[in-house]
């Protein structure tokens, strides 16, 4: 049972050295011994095997055995909250069944329902007053937690620019946690107004990177450092899709040139996301600097 980071580190490992024979990393002849076909091994090895390039490393097996943890453990939480929203639908509705109930109770005895409604028809249209808007916006949480479901437990999402990690999911306000460690409290009502970016639904995600060079770099050099950054996405290719063009952005005292890289999968995982676009960048640098372009520091927000 993975029901820690602990124990997914310990399972990984126990995994890998099993299934390990007689290479570095594990080749997919290593699953056939455990699976009733080929097919079934080779579909299992796909699984672990990221990048594709048939073997997987240890820390292949690592990285899917922590992602499955983590996606068992934010399902868990989201049918946590699921269920704690169901429950307090459940009073609500509990309640109006009561009421209607009471009516029905009510004529069978022989009771003025007519008189009887009367009243409670005046005692409601005065609390009407006072919870009519509470009402209709507990509607609008139902349509927005239930029907339009913008995320689950777990989930980074961007608000106005604001990325966040979903803690907790309820009928009537959301809790979401900044990449500061900042608890931030959403009514669900505000936030069904708001466009909402869901980082974990994204298919892959692009990272733009922007550089100044010198006006008088020749275009052999760019594309030369182009050929540089394609090699550098190839080797890393269980990151990034070996694809990337550069360019000109602005033609002024300095070029400003561009290049989109494409991740392999979205930014759920936001500090994997980092260090991959911290290994590109000093791979960049260091082109740069060997192929004899001179870059300037891009300007700073004041």
């Amino acid at each position: 049972d993975i029901g820690s980071t602990a124990n997914a580190k310990r399972l990984a490992k126990t995994l890998f050295y099993n299934l390990q024979t007689n290479s570095e990393d594990l080749v997919v002849e290593n699953f056939y011994p455990y699976f009733s076909t080929q097919e079934e091994a080779r579909t299992a090895f796909a699984i672990f095997d990221k990048d594709g390039n048939g073997d997987i490393s240890k820390s292949e097996m690592k990285e899917k055995i922590f992602y499955v943890y983590k996606e068992r453990k934010d399902l868990h939480t989201s049918l946590r909250d699921l269920s704690q929203a169901v429950g307090k639908l459940n009073v609500i509705f509990l309640t109006i069944v009561a009421v209607i109930w009471l009516f029905i109770i009510l004529s069978i005895f022989g009771k003025d329902i007519v008189k009887n409604m009367l009243s409670i028809g005046s005692f409601l249209v005065a609390l009407s007053f006072v919870f009519g808007n509470s009402l209709k916006i507990l509607f609008e949480n139902i349509v927005f937690l239930f029907i339009t479901h913008p995320y689950d437990s777990g989930d980074l999402v961007s608000i106005e620019g604001t990325d966040m990690y979903v803690r907790e999911v309820g009928l009537n306000s959301t809790t979401f946690v900044t990449w500061d460690g900042k608890r931030m409290y959403y009514p669900n009502n505000l936030i069904s107004q708001k466009p909402i970016h869901n980082v974990r639904r994204s298919p892959n995600m692009t990272d733009k990177i922007v550089l100044n060079i010198d006006c008088y770099t020749p275009q052999s050099k760019i594309f030369e450092l182009r050929a540089r950054m394609r090699d550098y996405l190839i080797r890393e290719s269980k990151d990034f899709l070996p694809d990337l063009e550069i360019q000109i952005q602005e033609m002024d005292a300095k070029l400003k040139i561009s290049m989109c890289i494409e991740h392999k999968g979205n930014w759920q995982d936001s500090g994997r996301r980092w260090a991959r676009r911290t290994a590109f960048n000093y791979a960049l640098k260091e082109a740069v600097e060997e192929i004899g372009i001179q870059y300037y520091a891009l300007p700073q927000r004041v």
